[in-house]
């Protein structure tokens, strides 16, 4: 079994590159939130986001992706991607599984499915 991890940190300037992109405007993802956590939440797509950066081959192309969100992640932290391929079949199939974590605590967890180009 083939396991490693990626660090990120999600600034405020990437959030708002992600907002501007995708058009979420959300007053979640806002500094003056007063919403639940009191505090902007970074949107859940831009941290699925890193779940589909895979440390792979080139030519390859997410087939399926099952995600589960955990929690809520804000702007400033730093994610731990975590990934183990689970399943592998050189150069036609590879199937692994992901979490996100901030610090200890889990945040997202996914499975992705990706298959070769070539």
């Amino acid at each position: 079994m083939i396991s490693y991890h990626k660090t990120f940190t999600l600034t405020r300037e990437l959030v708002d590159q992600w907002i501007s992109i995708t058009g979420d405007d959300n007053p979640i993802h806002k500094e003056d939130s007063t919403l639940k956590y009191g505090k902007p939440v970074v949107p859940g797509f831009l941290v699925t986001s890193f779940i589909t950066h895979q440390p792979m081959t080139p030519n390859w192309a997410v087939a399926k992706i099952d995600v589960r969100y955990h929690d809520a992640v804000f702007i400033d932290d730093t994610i731990n991607a975590k990934y183990e391929v689970r399943k592998e079949r050189p150069g036609k199939l590879r199937v692994t599984y992901i979490e996100i974590y901030v610090g200890d605590v889990l945040k997202q967890s996914a499975e992705i499915t990706t298959v070769a180009l070539r």
